[in-house]
């Protein structure tokens, strides 16, 4: 733990990215907000890297695939990973890090165009 401590880089969100006023009461609130993925806000979090625990994508039995003409960008599974492994490409569109995705599929059950499935890691996308 003191390990992870010590190679934590603080990084600081400028005052002027910041919302006025109250925030929503939910962060699905807060996603519908956003118009495009131009709207979003830099927020502090942290990238996925190998660590203690290796390349947990070997974890997965399921993975995220979607269909990225049928994708509205959204990035609402950007938003919600929880492991932070959506990353989002030049166009907008959400690219995923399979390298430390676990397969939760929370991107899955968030993406409002039910675009995004899970499939077993053997088969083809």
């Amino acid at each position: 733990m003191e390990l992870a401590f010590e190679r934590t880089e603080e990084h600081r969100v400028p005052e002027e990215y910041y919302l006025e006023g109250d925030l929503p009461v939910s962060k699905r609130e807060r996603v519908s907000q956003f118009h495009t993925w131009k709207d979003l806000t830099l927020i502090p979090i942290s990238k996925p890297a190998d660590a203690s625990m290796g390349i947990t994508g070997e974890w997965r039995v399921f993975k995220p695939v979607f269909d990225r003409d049928d994708c509205n960008r959204c990035l609402a599974c950007w938003m919600f990973c929880p492991e932070n492994v959506v990353s989002v490409d030049e166009e907008g569109y959400p690219v995923i890090d399979y390298t430390y995705c676990k397969g939760c599929g929370v991107c899955v059950s968030v993406c409002p165009k039910k675009n995004m499935h899970l499939i077993r890691e053997e088969e083809e996308a």
